[in-house]
């Protein structure tokens, strides 16, 4: 109808109209096989119109039409409503009954669409027993265009936004982690993260938290997710799962001549490579002070989380910098880096003993810091089988990419460690795969011994004018500044259609962890009951890649009688 259609939603629903992108990739990207290989023509799309973003029924206009005037989809005919409907913990077992009423100018009545819902007598628990990460490398807030901290900039302002944006990935049970430094060493684009140090160089310690409280409080203590702040959704009133500190190469203490002997100045690959053979361990190389000055921060950092009963998020010490920022291996990149070595992704011994030293000084810290604050020791990753020992009774979290299958002994330690949590990034779903791949793919992942996954997207690839006509597969956030039509209105960041498929594999998966605690069974006994789904039951490692609809629904519904 191109007259508008209007939408009322309970509070505890929340409607979307679906906006569609275009995309000329053909295939939908699914990643097969133990080593992940593309499979290009297992997914073969043809190109066109893909929906992707979530305009709000219920916070902007509460109508449409058909064809969109916005849109601009040639030869529409089509307009599709996306509605999460939340179900309160307290609500009672059973059968419901509602009505979707639709009207439009061709309709001489309107007409209604009859809902009905089961209530289960069991709930999927606020508590994130696999996690799904979004991952940022710096602040939210830059992806919106916002400094709030810049001269005459409205600092409330921006902290309701920054929450907003956390609010939008909370209510889809996903962590958005957005690490509070630069791969340049520097904090400038995340100061809103950041305790404020006083005193210089060595002498540094943590002199005021007021502006670490006032933005990272609210999502640490979970009353930023409350029905006040307009949060609706899974997780109400509980803080967001886990979260990446500011420690780095080079702070809380500077890397520079006067803490570590062997700093130089590197020009090119070749002067690189005649450093490397020369510079020595980092506990010879670093300088007293410096050691002494970061177990001491640490130390400040957890006695303040204690104080403030900041201790259901866990709190991740993460080195992700790279020495490509401080050496012109590539030209994009820069001579401005910290970093001497690869701390993310370590290729090289000193890599992986730079990680070491780092992460042995935090845990002095958190250690000598006692109380319940915990903290996290990750590493992202993708030859673990590499770390010959180096990381072990250190690293608690590993993030692998590439070859997931991975030396014998690391292998059983990810299947069955109890001390460490192995997670894995990459394969991501495109705009035109299958919102199953998702699925298909955790099940893979969980059924390997996984406790975590971080989809490889940068999660706020949709900002510009472009990302709402082309397909930006690396997107899930889109600005709502962006939008097309009229100026203004939407606010925020919007939600894409795949973090809602993220999110119902999120659930898929607390489904078996349900089951193994109704049975009393462990992970390998639930990996059993459901390798009879598997593209070949029979193999050592198993994939779900031809699980159609019907066999998912059919899962979930066996898991339900076995836990309700």
């Amino acid at each position: 109808s191109k007259r508008p259609t209007h939408i009322k939603a309970a509070d505890t629903a929340r409607s979307y109209r679906v906006w569609y992108v275009h995309s000329e990739d053909a295939s939908g990207g699914r990643l097969v096989g133990p080593n992940q290989e593309l499979i290009e023509d297992m997914t073969v799309r043809p190109s066109g119109w893909h929906g992707e973003i979530c305009l709000p029924l219920d916070d902007g206009p509460d109508s449409f039409a058909v064809p969109a005037a916005d849109n601009d989809v040639t030869g529409q005919r089509f307009q599709s409503v996306w509605v999460d409907l939340h179900v309160p913990r307290r609500t009672k077992a059973g059968d419901y009954s509602g009505e979707i009423t639709i009207t439009a100018d061709q309709l001489p009545k309107p007409v209604t669409l009859a809902v009905d819902l089961q209530v289960h007598s069991f709930a999927i628990p606020d508590d994130v027993r696999w996690m799904l990460e979004l991952n940022r490398y710096s602040s939210p807030l830059r992806f919106m265009g916002v400094d709030p901290f810049e001269e005459g900039a409205d600092e409330e302002a921006g902290r309701h936004l920054l929450h907003d944006i956390y609010r939008v990935a909370h209510s889809h049970r996903t962590t958005l982690t957005a690490l509070p430094y630069s791969q340049s060493g520097t904090i400038s684009e995340g100061l809103e993260y950041m305790p404020e140090l006083k005193g210089r160089g060595t002498s540094a310690r943590i002199g005021n938290w007021d502006r670490f409280d006032r933005w990272m409080g609210p999502l640490l203590d979970g009353s930023a997710f409350t029905k006040e702040k307009g949060f609706v959704g899974p997780r109400q009133n509980v803080p967001i799962t886990h979260h990446f500190i500011p420690f780095h190469e080079a702070w809380p203490m500077p890397l520079n001549r006067s803490t570590y002997a062997d700093y130089a100045n590197l020009s090119d690959r070749a002067a690189f490579a005649k450093w490397a053979t020369t510079s020595r361990p980092p506990k010879e190389a670093f300088s007293k002070a410096f050691a002494n000055g970061y177990r001491q921060v640490a130390k400040q950092y957890f006695q303040h989380m204690n104080r403030k009963g900041y201790t259901d998020t866990e709190h991740f010490f993460f080195f992700n910098n790279k020495y490509y920022f401080k050496v012109g291996f590539f030209s994009q990149m820069g001579f401005n880096g910290s970093s001497f070595w690869l701390l993310d992704e370590p290729v090289d011994f000193d890599d992986y003993e730079i990680n070491r030293y780092l992460f042995e000084l935090c845990r002095d810290g958190v250690e000598k810091a006692g109380g319940k604050a915990v903290a996290r020791y990750r590493v992202d990753i993708s030859q673990p089988d590499m770390a010959r020992g180096l990381f072990d009774n250190l690293v608690d979290a590993w993030m692998i990419g590439g070859r997931r299958s991975f030396a014998t002994g690391g292998a059983i330690r990810r299947a069955m460690g109890a001390l460490e949590g192995h997670w894995s990034y990459g394969g991501g779903t495109a705009v035109s795969a299958p919102l199953l791949n998702n699925v298909s793919h955790a099940l893979y992942l969980w059924c390997l011994g996984d406790t975590g996954f971080m989809p490889w997207w940068n999660t706020f690839g949709g900002a510009g004018k472009q990302h709402w006509k082309e397909a930006q597969t690396l997107a899930m956030f889109y600005r709502g500044q962006d939008y097309p039509g009229r100026k203004g209105t939407y606010k925020g960041a919007l939600p894409s259609i795949r973090m809602k498929a993220v999110r119902r594999m999120q659930q898929d998966i607390e489904y078996l962890h349900l089951l193994a605690e109704s049975k009393g069974w462990s992970r390998g006994l639930v990996r059993l009951a459901i390798q009879h789904l598997a593209d070949d039951p029979d193999a050592s490692v198993l994939s779900y890649n031809n699980l159609s609809l019907e066999t998912l629904e059919g899962l979930r519904e066996a898991i339900v009688q076995k836990v309700g």
